[in-house]
């Protein structure tokens, strides 16, 4: 527990910075006022709808939002083995999934293309009554259960990117390539409800009522990813 503190610690102390800097970067003016975006990575290969839409408060500055929304694609078998992004996807395949992160941005660079942003989120995942294939050990012996799950994420994430509007003269229309990465520290909270489970070809333990496991640990996730999107300004009156 005292780790987690200490890690959140170091990267909440960050914050201030990104309301210091500004102070600091260059005075340019925004090409766009209101941006929106769809994260392309998680669409493709989680089948999961991410939208970003962010708005500018002062010259270099913007507040954000953003929502993530993936109905359950397929009831089935939920394969937790290496590698870990294949375990993820399947993961994901299986859970309905929902989220909401706020946010700042800071932007600096000539034509402020470059960006960082501080963001607190949530997300919620769960599937219910799914039958998890979990290989374990060396041998990698079979464990199968049938079991439901929810998880609730609260975190903070810190990312780094750049941003290229096209086309590149003076538009109040123009489309948005938003490539970034960086980190975040969150808090998982667990629970699990256990129906049976089935250790190798052994037969079945079945429970009733079932098993209640609950789980809370910290988790330390890195991103790299790309949005497209487009930003607009208001026609001047």
């Amino acid at each position: 527990m005292r780790n987690s503190f200490i890690k959140y610690f170091f990267l909440l102390i960050l914050f201030p910075f990104f309301y210091l800097v500004p102070a600091f970067a260059q005075q340019e003016i925004l090409p766009v006022k209101n941006e929106l975006s769809l994260n392309i990575p998680r669409l493709l290969f989680y089948r999961s709808v991410e939208l970003m839409y962010s708005r500018q408060i002062k010259s270099n500055q913007l507040l954000r939002i953003e929502a993530v929304f993936c109905p359950a694609k397929s009831k089935g078998t939920v394969i937790e083995r290496h590698p870990l992004l294949a375990s993820v996807a399947n993961f994901r395949k299986v859970s309905d999934i929902y989220g909401l992160t706020l946010g700042y941005e800071n932007r600096y660079g000539k034509g402020l293309h470059y960006y960082y942003s501080g963001d607190i989120f949530y997300e919620h995942w769960s599937y219910n009554k799914t039958l998890y294939d979990n290989g374990s050990g060396m041998t990698m012996d079979q464990i199968k259960k049938l079991q439901s799950e929810t998880r609730d994420i609260y975190g903070i994430r810190i990312l780094i990117g750049y941003k290229a509007l096209f086309p590149r003269y003076p538009s109040r229309h123009k489309l948005l390539l938003d490539f970034y990465f960086g980190e975040s520290l969150a808090e998982n909270y667990v629970r699990q409800q256990v129906y049976g489970i089935q250790e190798s070809n052994d037969p079945w333990d079945y429970y009733d009522p079932p098993l209640i496991y609950k789980e809370r640990k910290p988790r330390i996730q890195f991103h790299l990813g790309l949005r497209l999107g487009f930003g607009w300004s208001a026609k001047k009156s």
